[in-house]
């Protein structure tokens, strides 16, 4: 029987996504949202489905694959994305209200496409970005970093699966001001609770992890490292170390300054810590060389659990870190989160502190429009087609949760191929990284704008 709150037109765009025909023709270009150096972000709706879904808006990413083949590595990120998306996704037994999930995903000859759900509020530095001293209310950081934490319960305990990225671009913030973690690119699966490549954005990034060449594995832990990081620039708009160079040699040794590792025992940990430069790091060189990051949190950080739980999460030693016996859940329970009731935050029966602003939310990154209207769906004309060798790169690269003929065996295996290919490339890239002087492109990222110290 037809669906009576649907067109003749709906109803056969519908049975074409059933029998597995998505492409852009199955959505409705709305406006633009943003632009990035890969493509861009659309807000989108389904031609297809009842009424209810049709008028459903959602965010549409729009990848030009010549210029992800142009970056080395880029090309890893992306099917990374799309492979641990879809096993977000996929297990309804295990759905996560503090994941993006992944709605579908298709090709065409020149670029790629990751359709999602709308997040209103945009990510949660253009939040911090929208307070007049560029830095979160006390509240406002404390409840988007309880979400977090339940979306890393939720990846690190149900999926085992390692982010690497954690920062406050990738919390991204629907219209009631709940966050939710995002980008997978980087992500990793853990095996025994172990991930053994190496990954993140370099400010953001554990000890353990900066080392392509070293033995260090990275484990849950790596996350919550991150977790103190974005905590900490929540709260003072800086970064607790700065990345003095682009060269990764120089960056194996950045300047980690939390009072365990200040008080370490191990010459050659002092040695590398190079804690001198401190008053370099944390803002303008008007502090003392003898300043230690405790020190500073105190003066800068009104609140005294927000210190400590940093002060636990930016430890060197992986398995001194807050978190690394029992989990997401032992820092759910630290007493910074005293005034938050995790199991009705699970359920969203819990009022944010901070609701977005609808009409500041309909402008985030919306950028030139008219430039945009120059890359609709319909100008076929302009879109170069992908060398076919390039193009076998994202042979894999399709996710269509309606497509009725598609058995339990074909999505796994389909799933089985993307992954193993996956950890080959990962694997390729971090040996060419590892072999070369220059910075990796692919196991690391460095945070755009101010690397260190204070944001401008």
């Amino acid at each position: 029987m037809g669906n009576c709150n649907a067109s003749i037109g709906d109803v056969d765009k519908l049975r074409q996504v059933q029998r597995g025909i998505l492409d852009k023709t199955c959505f409705t270009e709305h406006r633009a949202l943003g632009q990035g150096g890969f493509g861009t972000v659309l807000a989108v709706t389904k031609n297809f489905g009842t009424k209810a879904d049709r008028d459903e808006f959602h965010a549409m990413k729009r990848l030009d694959k010549d210029r992800i083949c142009a970056c080395d590595g880029m090309d890893v990120l992306v099917m990374g994305e799309l492979h641990f998306m879809e096993e977000i996704s996929e297990d309804k037994s295990k759905a996560s209200d503090f994941l993006m999930k992944l709605e579908c995903a298709f090709q065409d000859n020149s670029h790629l496409y990751l359709v999602q759900s709308m997040m209103e509020g945009g990510d949660a530095l253009f939040v911090q970005n929208s307070f007049k001293d560029k830095t979160l209310p006390l509240e406002v950081a404390r409840w988007f970093t309880a979400c977090c934490m339940v979306g890393l319960e939720d990846l690190h305990e149900d999926h085992n699966i390692l982010h690497r990225d954690i920062k406050e671009e990738n919390l991204l913030i629907d219209k009631d001001g709940y966050a939710k973690l995002a980008d997978f690119g980087m992500a990793d699966k853990l095996v025994d609770g172990i991930s053994h490549s190496h990954g993140g954005t370099i400010v953001y990034m554990s000890p353990e992890s900066r080392d392509a060449d070293s033995d260090r594995t990275q484990k849950k832990t790596h996350d919550f490292f991150a977790v103190g990081v974005m905590l900490f620039r929540m709260l003072t708009n800086k970064f607790p170390f700065q990345v003095a160079t682009h060269d990764y040699n120089t960056v194996v040794s950045m300047h980690l300054t939390s009072q365990l590792m200040n008080d370490a025992a191990d010459d050659k940990v002092k040695k590398n810590l190079q804690i001198e430069q401190q008053d370099e790091l944390l803002g303008k060189g008007d502090l003392e060389k003898t300043y230690k990051l405790t020190d500073f949190m105190k003066t800068h950080i009104k609140d005294p659990e927000a210190v400590d739980l940093i002060s636990k999460l930016l430890v060197y030693d992986e398995w001194k870190r807050i978190g690394a016996q029992d989990g997401a859940v032992e820092i759910m329970q630290h007493a910074f989160f005293k005034a938050i009731n995790f199991h009705e935050l699970k359920e969203k029966k819990l009022t944010s502190p901070y609701i977005p602003d609808p009409s500041s939310a309909a402008n985030i990154c919306r950028g030139d429009l008219d430039m945009f209207e120059q890359l609709a769906f319909d100008d076929e004309d302009k879109d170069p087609v992908l060398d076919p060798k390039l193009n076998a790169r994202f042979v894999e690269f399709y996710y269509n949760p309606w497509h009725e003929s598609t058995t339990k065996f074909e999505k796994s295996e389909a799933k089985q191929r993307r992954m193993s290919k996956l950890l080959s490339s990962r694997k390729d890239m971090s040996s060419r990284s590892a072999a070369s002087s220059r910075r990796p492109t692919l196991t690391t990222k460095i945070e755009e704008g101010n690397e260190g110290g204070e944001e401008e």
